[in-house]
């Protein structure tokens, strides 16, 4: 069974890349390890792509949700349909029906589950 979500748009839906969008919010606030895991192959997934970031904060991860989510709404003219974990900040969903953003805190998920499914993003401030 097929569950189909409604998106408001707000205007001219965005023609662009809105994982693109998200991983350069996500660089400009210097998020780090920045990966995007492509799942569009994946029989039966709910999404199509999944954004993980590792902020150095609990400020910092309130900032690359904040700024990701004014940036959306801004350039694309869209919000999150769902966003969970703001109370701690410990981790954070986005949730952008197709795109699935996600920010732990501190060096808590190093992601090397995805390794060979997803791509490190280039250009990014990783620690080791």
């Amino acid at each position: 069974m097929t569950v189909k979500r409604k998106v408001k748009f707000e205007g001219v839906p965005y023609e662009g890349n809105l994982e693109e969008l998200i991983i350069q919010a996500l660089l400009e606030k210097q998020g780090v390890d920045i990966h995007c895991v492509n799942l569009k192959k994946i029989n039966h997934a709910y999404f199509d792509y999944f954004i993980v970031c590792t902020g150095t904060s609990k400020p910092h991860v309130e900032t690359l949700c904040d700024f990701v989510q004014e940036q959306t709404q801004r350039v694309a003219g869209v919000k999150p349909l769902h966003v969970e974990g703001l109370e701690n900040k410990e981790w954070v969903l986005l949730d952008y029906l197709n795109i699935i953003s996600s920010n732990p805190f501190g060096a808590m998920l190093r992601c090397r589950s995805f390794e060979g499914r997803g791509s490190r993003v280039k250009g990014q401030g990783n620690r080791e």
